[in-house]
């Protein structure tokens, strides 16, 4: 009974010990908060654009040389004058031409230098066949040499099989024997012990001589063979020695064929290096002529006349302008409400009355670091070339398609989703029973500009969204606002 008391007093000493204490409350984590606000909508605001041809071009002589013509037309008047800026031109048309008689020159040159290394390389080709002819005609005194060796290498072959095969005797010849003297030494110790039969012991030991015999006899056999495949060496050498002495008169022979080879291989290579002079010298003629690649406006050109040009400096600058840019810069608060393909109104003093409709093709993802204003393109068409590069017309964005305000949230607020991943969310703050918790929005997200986010779905204004600390909170998780 005593006992009982003890181990019950131990089990509940035990149990006192292993009971958990509630673990403290958690502090609250430190955040920064952002308040949202909605961007206002631009309105009916208008803006001065500069027109821009949809594709630039600037053109340069891959050659260097002096300008010896330049592409001319007529004007109405019948006479004809350099071409300039504002001038169109066809795809293929020819612009200028450098002087072109010390690239003719060269490819003379070149032409001749290909024309000695061809001639070249017949020679050494018909010298390679005759060095050829002799090679084949001492092949045929080494045949011979070569089938006597064949036949001493089959006689090496024939007596190597039969050691392989004596070898395998003997080592069947030692195994057997190594078991029988351990098979007698068991059977001696037995019989010794009076544990076994004189009859089989004497078997024992019988058997014992008898694979001691049979390994003698393997070796014997081994030696024999070994005898033969010295005998077959010999054989060998001396054919293999015949056949040595009948290929030093094939060396003579093959000596000539690998210079007529390599005469051979050094004038295709003189060739190869002739043409490919012939063919940069050719592009380099060809490259003295400069023409247009589309049809465009000749936006500039920077050369004259008998002027000297240095390879790859400018020479003209094509602008494409059936299809041209409007482009202007708006501010921060403006470039939020715009989005690639919405419409802009664009009016011109030269067109008086008509009014051109656009589509928004670019937005500039920064500002300008000297405006700080952010850049749109516009692209409008242009089919009658009426709209002239550097023309200034007004850009409207006001119209239905803008003035819708938008959310947006720092990058900083938007963390990955805990409840569905792949998703994106932001913790909001907000007071419950007289505390701050940060609660989790599901995102739908929009473009980025800067170091925000359109936000489409997921926040309101006068929301505060966490921008510090949000990748360590969760939902539902206690939080104080920090500076």
């Amino acid at each position: 009974m005593k006992k009982c008391g003890l181990l019950l007093a131990v089990v509940l000493t035990l149990t006192a010990c292993t009971r958990q204490v509630p673990p403290e409350p958690r502090a609250p984590a430190l955040v920064r908060v952002q308040t949202i606000e909605s961007a206002s909508a631009p309105g009916n605001q208008r803006y001065s654009a500069s027109i821009e041809p949809s594709t630039r071009l600037k053109l340069t002589f891959a050659v260097g040389g002096y300008v010896a013509d330049i592409h001319r037309t007529r004007d109405p008047d019948g006479k004809t004058r350099l071409v300039q800026p504002g001038d169109r031109v066809k795809q293929g048309t020819w612009l200028a031409s450098l002087r072109e008689a010390d690239y003719s020159a060269r490819v003379g040159q070149a032409e001749a230098q290909l024309a000695r290394a061809r001639a070249a390389e017949s020679d050494a080709r018909a010298a390679v066949i005759e060095a050829r002819t002799g090679a084949a005609q001492s092949d045929d005194s080494v045949c011979e040499a070569r089938a006597l060796v064949q036949q001493a290498q089959g006689q090496l072959r024939e007596a190597q099989a039969a050691e392989l095969q004596a070898r395998a005797q003997l080592s069947e010849a030692r195994a057997a024997g190594e078991q029988a003297r351990a098979d007698f030494e068991r059977a001696r110790i037995l019989f010794e012990a009076e544990c076994l039969t004189r009859p089989d012991y004497e078997a024992a030991r019988a058997r014992r001589d008898m694979t001691a015999a049979k390994l003698e006899q393997a070796t014997a056999e081994l030696g024999v063979v070994a005898a033969r495949i010295q005998q077959a060496r010999g054989q060998v050498q001396a054919s293999e020695a015949r056949v040595r002495a009948a290929e030093d008169g094939v060396g003579g022979a093959q000596a000539r064929v690998d210079r007529a080879l390599s005469q051979g291989e050094a004038s295709h290579a003189d060739v190869d290096a002739a043409r490919a002079q012939l063919d940069q010298v050719s592009l380099n003629l060809e490259d003295t002529s400069l023409k247009a690649p589309m049809d465009s406006v000749v936006l500039q050109r920077s050369v004259e006349l008998g002027s000297l040009v240095a390879p790859g400096a400018p020479a003209f600058e094509l602008g494409e302008t059936s299809e041209v840019k409007a482009v202007f810069g708006v501010p921060d608060p403006v470039v939020d409400q715009l989005s690639e393909g919405q419409k802009v109104k664009v009016t011109s003093q030269i067109l008086p009355g008509k009014e051109l409709v656009g589509r928004i093709s670019d937005i500039s993802a920064e500002a300008d670091a000297q405006s700080r204003v952010f850049r749109v393109e516009v692209k409008l068409a242009n089919p009658d070339g009426r709209l002239k590069v550097g023309t200034i017309v007004t850009a409207d964005l006001g119209g239905p398609e803008t003035g819708q305000p938008s959310i947006r949230a720092p990058l900083t607020a938007i963390v990955r989703s805990q409840e569905h991943p792949g998703g994106y969310a932001a913790f909001v703050v907000v007071e419950e029973q007289g505390r701050l918790v940060a609660r989790q929005r599901e995102l739908e997200l929009g473009e980025t500009r800067g170091n925000e986010m359109k936000i489409e779905k997921g926040l309101s204004p006068g929301d505060r969204v966490v921008i510090g600390g949000a990748s360590e909170l969760t939902d539902g998780a206690l939080v104080q606002i920090g500076e």
